[in-house]
């Protein structure tokens, strides 16, 4: 499939009857459900899971067509600064991250992430290396579990949650409120900040949903840095 069609798929439009672009729609409908404010630039990454509709199960057991449709519609995001990665697979799911890379880098410019980071083992001067050292942790945590490799919980970071909630959660601290993640810090600020992004999760849902394809998704929440 092209990706002009890709950017072409709507909650509406007929991308055609094949199994390929069933999975493909599929796809798209997962990252619009599950991850609108990223698509939209209010939060630089989400990690979600996919799994093949029911039109298109045999596609479960052909592991070189799911590649070819991950990279495919990877292809037609990354024209509008977006990432897509695959980090993970357990029971049938396929584990993704999409991020925007001007947005995290924006959060390896603060100090207290750098800070966690490092203490985690992670790179923090690069982006990409960051996300390869992410992908590599997700990709152990969902392969063998959490006895056989722990989560890497400094991932809040690359989700755009404040390093001091990712601190307090790591260090099981009571929290004082929770939404989008649990908060340790600032309640009304929180708040605030979940109102935003779940603005902007359901007005991307809801334009996918009365016929916006994801082109005009995309457009309309590039970033002007991208």
């Amino acid at each position: 499939m092209a990706e002009a069609a890709v950017l072409e798929i709507s909650a509406m439009a007929q991308v055609g009857e094949g199994c390929e672009e069933e999975l493909c729609r599929c796809l798209v409908s997962t990252i619009v459900r599950a991850a609108g404010p990223v698509i939209e630039g209010c939060k630089p990454a989400a990690l979600f899971s996919f799994a093949p509709c029911r039109g298109c199960r045999r596609m479960e057991r052909d592991a070189a067509q799911q590649s070819s449709i991950l990279c495919t519609v990877a292809s037609a995001l990354d024209g509008f600064g977006l990432e897509l990665r695959r980090v993970g697979v357990r029971d049938g799911r396929i584990y993704l991250l999409l991020y925007r890379l001007s947005c995290l880098e924006q959060v390896l410019a603060d100090a207290e992430a750098q800070r966690l980071l490092i203490q985690g083992g992670f790179p923090a001067a690069d982006v990409p290396a960051l996300i390869e050292a992410f992908a590599l942790r997700l990709s152990r945590y969902y392969r063998l579990g959490e006895d056989g490799a722990p989560f890497p919980h400094e991932i809040g970071l690359v989700l755009g949650y404040p390093a001091d909630d990712v601190r307090g959660f790591m260090e099981d601290r009571k929290e004082c409120c929770r939404g989008v993640w649990k908060v340790f810090g600032d309640a009304d600020e929180a708040h605030e900040r979940f109102a935003t992004i779940r603005q902007h999760e359901e007005h991307c849902k809801r334009c996918f949903r009365s016929g916006m394809c994801l082109g005009e998704l995309l457009e309309q929440g590039r970033c002007p840095d991208c």
